[in-house]
């Protein structure tokens, strides 16, 4: 493809989000869009305008696979803090956030041939840690500049992690620049050498509510094959269209370029009647041979999943509350465009589904609710069937118990896909302290795999 016509496919694609989002209607403009107040003079700070929130949450975790005769047990802890630092005015000088997580596994690595053989075995310790956010962030240096460094995620499309600087320049309430920059964050490779990421963005409030984006982003990793280096090379083009109308509808739409070649476009609408009790939702997306940037783990199932195959998937529910009942219906499907390419995790299948919940039934602080589900996938048509309920005994403590089937269930735990699974599981939460609950869960899969058992006891601590 030249690059006239590479250009002018992005500007046709560009033009059909303008189309799509552009429909006249009554809508509000998000708040703060066109407000921006020019940066005062730092004054003294005034410590009493600290916040600090945040939460800490402890979980172990133990499966067990009975037919392969194998278990595993780790611990997760994982944690969140944000806060910041208000003048004396009310304005806000600072801001900071941390997020990360510890795995420990108790028990020894299972193998690599191990039933629970996921991630974590990768590492040459039983102890990883993952940080996903480490940064600070001031608007009050420069006039209408948001400043940030440190480990950061930037939202395009999907999470881009990386260590670095970006800046947000708000010029006019209708406008707002962006530049980033830095070293990407490889959460399943060590080496780091060599790897860089660029990128410029902008963003226009072309219409009260629509806000149109395009941002390109340079991705570099060098990589050792075989005993050889080499540095691969990416250039990530997106482009972006949301719009609000009003407060009932929000519509979406994206459309992403690796180089020259078609990565992926998605297009979703979400629809509410909070008077009628309606809401619906809609989403079609084609993805196309790049699953994931060659040149970084785009996605955080990069590493499991490898490149996905070009395929169409789409969803569409609606749902309707009577008082105390709801019930709902939806159809999803996912086509591959070679059925060659079927395989796992590259599945081809349509799904039909209707949902029902009551709620005050059979008692004051009991729900109950049931769904169904027919799948159509090649030789695999099935009806299944699923319920659940619950009680709210008192304030955050609940218990539930409840029963689930999916023809194709992802197992995050073990990167493994489990096919005809029907899930059984318990689980409850109670308070014991001010601002901490007790979490425990128990669930059995059956699948190809045979009986797999889950056992979770957590603590988490707000503040």
């Amino acid at each position: 493809m030249t690059a006239r016509a590479m250009s002018l496919r992005k500007a046709g694609a560009l033009g059909i989000a303008l189309l799509v989002a552009a429909v006249p209607a009554a809508a509000q403009e998000p708040d703060g869009a066109a407000d921006y107040a020019p940066a005062q003079h730092m004054v003294e700070p005034d410590l009493s305008g600290w916040r600090l929130d945040g939460w800490f949450d402890a979980l172990f975790r133990y499966r067990l696979q009975a037919e392969r005769d194998q278990d595993d047990a780790d611990l997760l802890l994982s944690g969140f803090v944000a806060g910041g630092l208000n003048d004396a005015d009310g304005r806000e000088l600072g801001s900071f956030q941390i997020d990360g997580l510890v795995t420990a596994d108790l028990d020894g690595f299972p193998g690599a041939r191990g039933a629970f053989s996921g991630l974590q075995e990768t590492y040459n310790s039983r102890v990883h840690g993952f940080l996903y956010s480490a940064w600070v962030e001031t608007s009050s240096l420069l006039d209408r500049v948001s400043l940030r460094g440190g480990r950061q995620e930037i939202l395009r499309e999907d999470a881009l992690f990386f260590d670095g600087l970006s800046a947000i320049w708000r010029p006019a309430g209708e406008w707002s620049l962006t530049a980033y920059g830095g070293v990407p964050v490889h959460f399943y490779e060590s080496n780091r050498s060599g790897d860089a990421l660029a990128g410029v963005g902008a963003e226009w409030l072309a219409l009260p509510g629509l806000r149109l984006g395009l941002d390109e982003i340079y991705l570099a990793d060098e990589q050792r094959w075989f005993g050889e280096e080499a540095t691969a090379h990416n250039n990530l083009t997106l482009l972006s269209a949301h719009w609000l109308a009003a407060s009932a509808l929000l519509v979406r739409g994206t459309a992403s370029w690796v180089g020259a070649q078609d990565r992926r476009q998605t297009l979703s609408a979400a629809w509410s009647d909070p008077q009628a009790d309606w809401r619906a939702q809609v989403r079609v997306q084609r993805q196309n041979d790049y699953g994931e940037i060659v040149a970084t783990e785009i996605s955080p199932l990069a590493a499991v999943l490898g490149d996905v195959a070009p395929h169409w998937y789409g969803l569409a529910e609606l749902y309707r509350r009577f008082g105390r009942f709801e019930a709902g219906v939806g159809v999803a499907a996912r086509a591959l465009e070679q059925d060659a390419d079927e395989s796992v995790y590259n599945r081809e299948y349509g799904r039909y589904f209707a949902s029902m919940s009551l709620d005050q039934f059979p008692l004051p602080d009991a729900d109950l609710g049931a769904r169904v589900d027919v799948w159509d996938a090649d030789d695999d048509d099935l009806t299944a069937f699923g319920v659940f309920a619950g009680w709210d005994w008192q304030e955050d403590a609940r218990l539930e118990v409840g029963t689930d089937h999916a023809l194709y269930r992802f197992d995050e735990a073990s990167g493994s896909e489990n096919l005809d699974d029907r899930q059984y599981y318990v689980r409850a939460e109670v308070p014991v302290l001010e601002q901490t609950q007790l979490r425990v869960r128990y669930a059995l899969d059956h699948s190809q795999f045979g009986n797999d058992h889950l056992f979770e006891l957590g603590l988490a601590v707000e503040f």
